[in-house]
């Protein structure tokens, strides 16, 4: 699905190479339920934002399904990011000025790729499918977090993807409402055998997950 060979990733900070990765090797396989672990400046935010193409590294190569990024054009890489990773946020990044229907079809008005399928429909669906059908005109800023992230998570879905990032999905919930929302991102990958990585600092939502990658200063320590 998704191989890292030899990425590094690093910046200059008073005149003087900072690397936020360092030769990092991961294969990230269909179906996976994986966390990436690590504290705070461990480069796990880094390696998640090139895991999700949201950006290019500065050694090494990317391939998703065999295709090396590096050949990609800006609009082929975002054409390939919008259709192939569904993202949650630990903030939701919800518009407020949306209801929660315009907020889940985002992704498929700014798609460039004829769907095979009505996107209204699918997000009726998916809010169906997550409670929160009563819920469709609503405001972001109105509704609970739990259902917030729910919604996220449904913004997500909405262009099919193989592959779901949620980074700290459950850092702005209470303790009963991220258990929920990570057993609805197990029963994903499980039922639809969507691939699911979460990016978490913490231990507890790391030991839910199948496979842990764990990174340290940059560098990957146990996979």
């Amino acid at each position: 699905m998704i191989k890292l060979s030899g990425v590094s990733k690093s910046y200059d900070v008073g005149g003087e190479k900072f690397f936020a990765l360092d030769n990092i090797y991961l294969e990230i396989n269909d179906g996976e339920f994986a966390s990436i672990v690590g504290p705070s400046g461990s480069g796990k935010s880094t390696l998640m934002h090139l895991v999700g193409l949201l950006d290019q590294p500065t050694g090494g190569d990317i391939l998703v399904d065999g295709k090396n990024i590096a050949h990609l054009s800006d609009v082929s890489l975002s054409k390939l990011r919008n259709e192939y990773v569904g993202f949650v946020f630990q903030q939701f990044n919800l518009i407020n000025k949306l209801t929660v229907r315009e907020n889940i079809l985002l992704p498929a008005i700014y798609s460039r790729k004829k769907l095979d399928y009505i996107p209204d429909e699918r997000a009726r669906s998916l809010l169906l499918r997550f409670g929160l059908q009563d819920r469709i005109d609503s405001y972001p800023n109105k509704i609970s977090g739990g259902q917030q992230q729910r919604v996220a998570i449904a913004r997500a879905l909405i262009m099919k993807p193989k592959l779901i990032l949620a980074d700290e999905p459950t850092g702005n919930l209470d303790t009963k409402t991220g258990e929920e929302i990570i057993k609805l991102l197990q029963e994903l990958n499980r039922e639809e055998n969507i691939t699911v990585v979460i990016v978490t600092h913490d231990p507890s939502i790391a030991a839910k997950t199948k496979r842990k990658i764990k990174i340290q200063d940059g560098k990957i320590t146990n996979n």
